[in-house]
């Protein structure tokens, strides 16, 4: 998956109906979800997969009124679990928080062709799992294989979960050429389809966000295998190569492209990246930094580097 977007009480009353019913379609077990609710399933979602994903929130006035909670209701959402719900759920109701959050927009590049909240929601549903074996695209695993997980350069799994392409990507279609793509980390080129993805998913026009200065980004990232790799081979390097896998462009190169002006921040904190982000995000709309936020992680394996070392720690 890949990013978030928040956008505060000015937002169109269809993109709180949207945020409504991602609450119903994707979570239709519970009764009368709360807007915190749905956003935390999501955000649990997010921090289970480790490819780059996308969310559009939203803080709205109109949240406030929690009959939205019950209009709308889809046909497949069984009627006997309002019927039988006890009287106190029904009476006590949760008061929603006058700065409520909202999701409005979703994009996300997940294993096994995972790329939208239908295909999300069904995968899980179903059950079903994104494991297979390591891609000799990515690197030849066989050289690094040791049952013994201490054995130093080696690791001891033989398999993960991996996104069958991340080669490909239209660099033309973001004014970068040539020479600067080859540089760019694939975490930073996901990582823009998928915010251009979301804003589109959210109903967004772009030249209504162009040069705002309360539009932010946040992003959790982590070490880059692919600067690992460029590395290697210094007498290739191009003028880009500072800054094509640097960590910082995360969230700065969605910022540049989509001309946005408010915060622009690189969150890492390990394996919570995306979800420290995400805190971010929504403290620096509530105090106002802030009335929007493209929100997000990435993380692609692409060397056998960090397998070793982690499977060293254990």
């Amino acid at each position: 998956m890949r990013a978030l977007a928040l956008e505060g009480a000015g937002v169109r009353a269809s993109g709180c109906r949207a945020a409504r019913l991602l609450v119903w379609e994707n979570v239709p077990f519970v009764y009368r979800n709360t807007l915190r609710t749905s956003l935390a399933f999501l955000v649990l979602v997010l921090q289970f997969f480790a490819p780059p994903y996308l969310l559009l929130l939203s803080i709205d006035q109109w949240f406030q009124d929690r009959s939205i909670l019950t209009q709308g209701i889809p046909a497949h959402f069984p009627a006997k679990a309002i019927q039988s719900a006890p009287e106190d759920m029904k009476k006590k109701q949760p008061k929603m928080r006058q700065d409520a959050v909202a999701i409005i927009g979703m994009a996300m590049e997940l294993p096994k062709g995972v790329n939208d909240t239908s295909k999300l929601w069904e995968f899980i549903a179903r059950a079903r799992h994104a494991t297979g074996p390591i891609p000799k695209e990515r690197f030849d695993a066989t050289g690094f294989y040791h049952p013994n997980r201490s054995k130093a350069g080696h690791f001891n799994v033989r398999g993960g979960s991996f996104l069958d392409e991340v080669a490909a990507f239209d660099a033309p279609f973001f004014n970068i050429s040539e020479e600067e793509a080859k540089t760019m980390d694939p975490q930073h080129r996901l990582l823009l389809e998928c915010a251009f993805r979301a804003l589109e998913n959210a109903g967004i026009a772009l030249d209504t966000i162009t040069g705002s200065e309360k539009f932010g980004v946040f992003v959790g990232g982590s070490k880059s295998d692919y600067d690992d790799r460029m590395s290697m081979d210094p007498y290739t390097t191009s003028q880009y190569s500072a800054i094509g896998p640097a960590t910082t462009m995360f969230s700065n190169r969605i910022s540049y492209f989509f001309n946005l002006r408010g915060p622009s921040v690189t969150v890492d904190t390990a394996c919570s990246s995306s979800l420290t982000a995400l805190h971010y995000a929504v403290e620096s709309i509530r105090n106002g930094d802030c009335e929007s936020a493209i929100v997000g992680g990435s993380f692609l394996q692409l060397s056998p580097l960090m397998l070793t070392y982690m499977s060293t720690l254990g």
